[in-house]
C-alpha cells in the first residue's frame, strides 16, 4: 500500500487460502489516512465475512479502540472463519488476521 501503510500477506493455495493477514498503520498518520486504511481493512474483513453489516466509520472506530491500548485486540467469528485484530505498538499498526476455523 501507500508508503507501507497497508501490507497484506497470504498463506496457502490461491483458490483456498489457509489464512491471510493485513497490517494497517494507525499511528503517526493523518485522520484522512486512517480512514483510507480503514476502508482497505473493511474490504479485507468483508471478503472473509461477507455477511458483515458494518461501514468505514465502524472500522475507523474499531482501529482507534484497539490502538488506544498497549495490548489492544479483538475478534469477529463466523461459522467458517475467524478474524482477529491485534495492536502492534512498535509498528504503530493493527494486524488483521483471517484464519479458517477448524473443520471448515
Amino acid at each position: 500500500g501507500r508508503e507501507g501503510q497497508v501490507v497484506v500477506e497470504f498463506w496457502g493455495p490461491e483458490d483456498k487460502l489457509d489464512r491471510a493477514m493485513m497490517m494497517v498503520t494507525v499511528l503517526n498518520v493523518t485522520p484522512e489516512e486512517v480512514e483510507e486504511n480503514a476502508r482497505y481493512a473493511l474490504g479485507f474483513v468483508k471478503n472473509a465475512l461477507p455477511g458483515l453489516k458494518r461501514d468505514v466509520a465502524w472500522m475507523v472506530k474499531r482501529l482507534e479502540e484497539i490502538s488506544s491500548r498497549d495490548t489492544g485486540s479483538g475478534k469477529l467469528q463466523s461459522k467458517g472463519r475467524t478474524v482477529t485484530f491485534e495492536f502492534l505498538k512498535a509498528l504503530g499498526a493493527v494486524r488483521v488476521m483471517v484464519e479458517q476455523n477448524a473443520g471448515a
